[in-house]
């Protein structure tokens, strides 16, 4: 008689289409299609299942542990701390955040987070940010909101600019962007916004468009739905949580600035985005900025801390990461795309700085871009899993 495939129940509420669970689900039914699991979508799992992955409540942990099944938690603020975890990488987005603002030449930087949010403890942690404001979690009301608004007030006030400022969701950048207009203060030239989450609809939709870090859920729901596996095949769990890294920092109208003193090192700056694209060395960036080589090489270090060339090849490597992220153009193509004398002159410096060549980086940050991953869940394919209530 064959076996029973798995049942798996997703204990992650939908109802509100919200990016990061939308996309974690994505990524563990892009796993079950492939295994031949039958899963099922419940805030509140129950009957009989062989596994569990949710943003794990106080009920569901009692509930994988009564039933004695494998369970896996995809929440970073789940009261559960016991369980194995797959979680998204909150101090990565931090990094990419400050890394983006400190390349766009800020030396302030700000934190918009949210009180009581283990994501916002973790981001602020190691005094990197020089001025911090808590958000209440609970803005819904009218007096919460109310005295929310008035704290965001002063603390924009209180700034002094140019800064660059992170916000721990795309929903907080927004709400700051539109105080900053309120008041005056210019985005991105007083101060360079960036959110995390990337949604496109607050980020795009409104004026000015908010740059943001790309967690790439999928690739946390992938991953839990593989520990789940191996759980449920007897395998121990990990001690330690599995932290998955943010994809890539999508960078839009918000940071579109180089908030440098120095004139000529901005002129610089702005010639090399403009034109890294092309067949462009440190001769042609002095041509373009009237100071002599030498002076302009000098200033370019003391205002970024990197030489000219180090730009070039930094604003080459962004471009890339894109192509890579957005395409399935062949990595040969956005080599010539971006810049770079060929296909092995990239692979030798995206090695260099991301430890692995191109191919492997765009296989680990876009594992949802696999045929079968595209086909929907359900389809006549012969891995494809059966959904249930």
């Amino acid at each position: 008689m064959p076996r029973k495939p798995p049942r798996v129940a997703i204990g992650i509420d939908l109802e509100w289409p919200l990016k990061h669970h939308v996309g974690v689900v994505a990524g563990i039914l892009q796993h079950a299609r492939e295994r031949g699991w039958e899963c099922a979508l419940s805030p509140f799992p129950g009957g009989r299942v062989d596994g569990l992955i949710g943003r794990v409540t106080r009920g569901m942990a009692a509930f994988a542990r009564r039933s004695r099944i494998p369970a896996v938690n995809v929440w970073v603020d789940s009261p559960d701390t016991r369980l194995p975890r797959v979680v998204p990488d909150p101090r990565g987005a931090a990094d990419l955040a400050l890394r983006h603002l400190r390349d766009r030449g800020f030396r302030r930087f700000g934190f918009l987070g949210q009180a009581h949010d283990r994501n916002s403890a973790i981001q602020r942690q190691e005094g990197r940010f020089g001025t911090v404001l808590l958000a209440p979690k609970n803005r819904q009301r009218g007096p919460e909101w109310r005295a929310f608004q008035e704290a965001l007030r002063a603390w924009v006030r209180s700034w002094k600019v140019p800064i660059g400022i992170f916000a721990t969701d795309d929903l907080l950048c927004r709400y700051l962007a539109d105080e900053c207009l309120r008041q005056g203060r210019r985005i991105p030239d007083d101060a360079g916004l960036v959110g995390a989450g990337n949604s496109e609809l607050v980020c795009e939709a409104l004026a000015p468009t908010l740059s943001s870090v790309e967690y790439g859920f999928e690739r946390v729901g992938l991953r839990a739905a593989r520990l789940l596996e191996r759980l449920m095949n007897g395998t121990r769990p990990p001690r330690e949580a599995i932290v998955v890294p943010p994809l890539i920092l999508v960078a839009r109208a918000s940071t579109d600035v180089f908030a440098v003193e120095d004139r000529g090192v901005a002129s610089a700056l702005r010639f090399i985005a403009n034109r890294a694209a092309g067949p462009i060395g440190v001769d042609d960036v002095a041509a373009a900025v009237p100071v002599s080589r030498r002076s302009l090489e000098r200033r370019f270090r003391t205002s970024v801390e990197r030489t000219i060339h180090e730009e070039i090849t930094r604003a080459r490597l962004e471009r890339v990461k894109r192509r890579l992220m957005e395409t399935d153009l062949p990595i040969k193509a956005i080599a010539r795309d971006s810049g770079f004398a060929g296909l092995e002159h990239l692979s030798r410096v995206f090695r260099q700085k991301e430890g692995r060549p191109p191919g492997a980086w765009r296989r680990d940050q876009r594992p949802q871009a696999s045929s079968r991953a595209a086909a929907p869940f359900g389809s006549n394919s012969r891995s494809s899993a059966r959904t249930k209530g």
